[in-house]
């Protein structure tokens, strides 16, 4: 995965909407990523793809476990200026990742409130975000993992009912 087959891949549209494409082999977080820069004060509506994390994250603390080549992590950072409108985005983030893998000719998702994506009661993709309310916006980071290809070992490590494209 690279920065310029993502660049090819996204529509005119979304890629008018997007500042900055940065692609890492390896990070702790994408979100974490995603918030340090923020803190450090570069504004921008920003798309982090990481390899993998080595400290992958989901809801209530969980870990996300990023190996390599096995899946698809990203954070989409963008600033709103009323937390009022933001309140929704989690499910709706939920419904586009599950409208998007439909698309790429998977079938048989539901979606789990408020921000998995099952197929067959397994985990096969997770939406997490993240508020950082500063002075002058808000800003949210949209994190994403999309399950692509677990072996049977990753599968058994992480404790709970998981399932990838493949």
């Amino acid at each position: 995965m690279d920065k310029q087959i993502i660049q090819d891949t996204l529509t005119v549209h979304a890629l008018s909407c997007i500042d900055d494409v940065q692609v890492f082999d390896e990070l702790d977080s994408t979100n974490l990523e995603s918030l340090r820069q923020i803190k450090s004060r570069k504004p921008a509506t920003r798309l982090i793809v990481a390899k993998a994390q080595s400290a992958g994250r989901g809801r209530r603390g969980r870990c996300w476990l990023s190996p390599s080549g096995s899946g698809i992590y990203l954070s989409l950072t963008r600033s709103f200026e009323s937390i009022e409108t933001i309140q929704s985005l989690s499910l709706i983030s939920a419904i586009s990742v599950l409208n998007a893998l439909e698309s790429a000719g998977v079938s048989g998702l539901h979606l789990k409130w408020p921000n998995d994506v099952l197929f067959e009661e397994q985990k096969l993709a997770g939406v997490l975000l993240e508020l950082h309310i500063g002075s002058a916006t808000n800003d949210v980071v949209f994190g994403i993992g999309i399950n692509l290809s677990l072996s049977d070992e990753e599968k058994r490590s992480i404790g709970r009912p998981v399932t990838d494209v493949r």
